[in-house]
C-alpha cells in the first residue's frame, strides 16, 4: 500500500469513538476497537495509522499532532485525507489549506527555493492565496507550528465529517481474535436458509511481488507486474502448463527503476502499457518513462522529464508509435517517441490528475477520466474535445481510491467507468450512462478496480475489504467471493490479522479463460482464480433479476462452498 514512509510511530492510544460507519455498534465495533488495541500493544503503530486511516472511522488528534509540531505536513494531509478532502465542505478546504500554507512557510524557511515554488503551482492553486503567504502568522518556526496545531484541530472539532470519531478508546479486554473471526466487519443481518445452499470450489494459486499493477501476456502464459520500486516482474508457467501452480517460476527481472525526482504527486504513481503485439511496454513511477523490449526485457529509452508526472499511459491500438500520456497537472500529453514529438497537449477540460485513459478503434477517440471524476472524449484525428462528462457520485473521502478509470468493451462502444463509489457503463459516443451500481451508501466498502472478463461477459470488481464482486455486463451483482476463499496461512494471530488488512489493489482478467482472472493484493501477493472443474462459472444459475445491493452470493474460503443468503431489509 503505498504510503508516506514517515511518521506514524509513538505509544499509547490512539484517539478515536465508536464509528459512525465503516463499524457499527455492538459486535463489529467491538472488532474494530480490539483490532487496533491489538496494534497498538504489540507496536505496530504504522498497521495501525493505516487502519485509521482506510477504516475512516478513527482519528488520532495525537498522530495528527506528532506530524504536524514536526512539519512532516505531508504525513498529516495524507492521514487527514482518508477522513475528508478539499471538496468536502469549507471546514475541509480551510483544514487543508493550512496544511499546505504551513508547508510552503517551512519551505520559505529552509530557502528550498525551487521546492517553494513547485508548491505554490501545484499544491496551493486550487486556492485563493493572493496576500495569505507573504507573511508568516509567526516567525519562530517551532512556535509557528504549535499554533499551527490548535487552529488545525479547531477546525477538524467543527468539521461535520470527523463527528465521532475524535473520543479515546475503550479499553477492552485482551482475547485472542480467532474466536471472533467470524464476526464480519459490516454487518449484513439475514437468514441464510439451507435450501439454497449450492456447493462450489475455488482454486487459487498465489506469486508474491509488492505490486501495484498488473497484467496477463502471450496468451496468457505470463503475468508482467510493476512492483512498488518501480521494477518489473514475470511469472510464466514451464510449458505452458497453467494447471500446475509448482512449474511457476518467477525470476525477478529488473526493467529499468525509472527516476524518480521530478514526481510531483503526493503519492507516486506507478502505471504501464503494453504494445498490441507485446513485443515492447511503456512504463513510469514518477518520473521518466521508460519504453522496454519485452522479448529481452531489455531498456530501449527513457523520455519525458518531469514534473509534472505522468499518472496514466495509455498506447494507441491502431498506431503502437503513439501514446497517450496522463499527467498529474490535468494535462494530456499524446507523443510519438519513434519520432520523439509531443504531437498535442490536450488540456483545460479536467480539474485533477488523469487518472484513466482508453482509446477506441471504433469511434476513433480517447475517452480520458480523472480525480475529478469527470469523463472527457477527444477524437483521434485532430485531437479535439468532444464532449464532457461528469460522474454522479457522492462526495466521499476515499484518500488513493478516489480516482476513476476506464476500459472498452470488446465492441469498442460500450465503456466501463470504474469509480471508488460506482461502476457505470457508458455509450461513448454520447457520453450517455447506460447502467449503474453504486456501494451502499455510509460504507468505506470502496471500489479498488474493476474490469471485464476476456469475452465481456463478466465484470470482476474487487473492494477495500478483500471481497472480489463478479458482476454481469448490465452490471447485476451476482456473486462475492469473501476474501478467506483466497486468503490462507497458518492458523495464527498473524494470519487472522493479514486477512484483515489484506485487499486487492488490481485485477487482470485471463485473455483467454473467461473464468480465470488474478488480483494483485496490498501485500504483495499476486492470487490466481477460478471455479473448479466441476463448475466452469461464476454466475450459475444465470441472474433472471437484478438482486439487492448488498451480496447475493458468498464464496466462504473456509469450507469452498457458496451461500446464496438474503440480507435482510433495514
Amino acid at each position: 500500500m503505498p504510503s508516506p514512509s514517515h511518521g506514524g510511530g509513538g505509544g499509547g492510544a490512539a484517539a478515536a469513538s465508536a464509528p459512525t460507519s465503516g463499524a457499527s455498534a455492538g459486535a463489529d465495533g467491538e472488532l474494530f476497537f480490539l483490532v487496533h488495541q491489538y496494534l497498538v500493544e504489540n507496536n505496530l503503530h504504522d498497521t495501525a495509522r493505516m487502519f485509521e486511516r482506510e477504516s475512516g472511522s478513527f482519528f488520532s488528534l495525537r498522530r495528527f499532532k506528532r506530524a504536524v509540531i514536526a512539519g512532516d505536513w505531508d504525513e498529516a494531509e495524507w492521514y487527514v485525507s482518508g477522513f475528508t478532502d478539499v471538496d468536502s465542505n469549507p471546514q475541509s478546504k480551510k483544514l487543508i489549506f493550512e496544511l499546505r500554507r504551513m508547508k510552503y512557510f517551512d519551505t520559505h524557511d529552509r530557502m528550498e527555493g525551487e521546492k517553494e515554488m513547485q508548491i505554490l503551482s501545484n499544491d496551493l492553486k486550487l486556492f485563493d492565496t493572493k496576500d495569505a503567504l507573504t507573511t508568516p502568522p509567526v516567525r519562530d518556526m517551532l512556535l509557528r507550528r504549535d499554533c499551527a496545531f490548535e487552529e488545525l484541530k479547531g477546525l477538524i472539532e467543527k468539521n461535520h465529517d470527523f463527528e465521532g470519531k475524535l473520543k479515546e478508546f475503550p479499553k477492552l479486554e485482551t482475547r485472542n481474535l480467532r474466536t471472533i473471526f467470524g464476526a464480519p466487519l459490516i454487518s449484513t443481518r439475514g437468514s441464510r436458509p439451507p435450501a439454497l445452499a449450492v456447493h462450489r470450489g475455488i482454486q487459487v494459486q498465489v506469486m508474491e511481488c509488492e505490486m501495484h499493477e498488473l497484467r496477463y501476456m502471450n496468451l496468457g502464459h505470463d503475468i508482467l507486474a510493476l512492483d512498488s520500486s518501480g521494477v518489473h516482474k514475470i511469472w510464466r508457467w514451464k510449458e505452458f502448463d497453467q494447471n500446475a501452480s509448482e512449474k511457476l517460476w518467477r525470476p525477478a527481472l529488473c526493467i529499468g527503476v525509472t527516476d524518480r525526482s521530478g514526481s510531483s504527486t503526493k503519492e507516486l504513481v506507478h502505471c504501464f502499457a503494453v504494445s498490441r503485439s507485446e513485443s515492447y511496454a511503456v512504463s513510469t513511477s514518477g518520473g521518466k518513462i521508460t519504453l522496454f523490449d519485452l522479448p529481452t526485457f531489455s531498456n530501449r529509452k527513457c523520455f519525458m522529464n518531469s514534473p509534472p508526472a505522468a499518472t496514466f499511459l495509455a498506447l494507441d491500438a491502431q498506431e503502437d508509435n503513439i501514446i497517450a500520456i496522463g499527467r498529474d497537472d490535468s494535462s494530456i500529453l499524446i507523443y510519438n517517441f519513434t519520432a520523439n514529438e509531443i504531437i498535442k497537449e490536450l488540456k483545460g477540460h479536467h480539474e485533477k490528475r488523469v487518472t484513466g485513459l482508453a482509446f477506441s478503434t471504433e469511434l476513433n477517440v480517447l475517452i480520458s477520466s480523472g480525480a475529478d471524476a469527470q469523463l472527457s472524449k477527444w477524437g483521434t484525428h485532430g485531437w479535439e474535445h468532444q464532449g464532457s462528462k461528469r460522474l454522479q457520485v457522492p462526495t466521499i473521502s476515499a484518500g488513493r481510491f478516489a480516482r476513476t478509470k476506464v476500459q472498452f468493451h470488446h465492441d469498442q462502444v460500450h465503456l466501463l467507468v470504474v469509480h471508488a463509489a460506482k461502476l457505470a457503463i457508458y455509450d461513448a459516443a454520447k457520453l450517455e450512462c447506460l447502467h449503474q451500481w453504486c456501494t451502499p451508501k455510509l460504507s468505506r466498502r470502496y471500489i479498488t478496480h474493476a474490469t471485464y472478463s476476456c469475452v465481456a461477459k463478466m465484470i470482476y470488481a474487487s473492494f477495500t475489504d478483500g471481497c472480489v464482486g463478479i458482476l454481469t455486463p448490465s452490471l447485476e451483482l451476482g456473486c462475492v467471493i469473501r476474501p478467506t476463499a483466497y486468503l490462507s496461512g497458518p492458523s495464527s494471530d498473524h494470519a487472522v490479522f493479514s486477512v484483515l488488512f489484506v485487499y486487492p489493489l488490481t485485477i487482470a482478467a485471463h485473455p483467454s479463460e473467461p473464468m480465470r482472472f488474478a488480483l494483485g493484493l496490498s501485500n504483495g501477493k499476486v492470487v490466481i482464480l477460478e471455479p473448479l472443474e466441476s463448475n466452469r462459472s461464476w454466475l450459475n444459475p444465470p441472474l433472471s433479476r437484478p438482486p439487492p445491493p448488498l451480496p447475493k452470493n458468498t464464496i466462504n474460503g473456509s469450507s469452498n462452498a457458496v451461500e446464496k443468503t438474503i440480507p435482510e431489509s433495514r
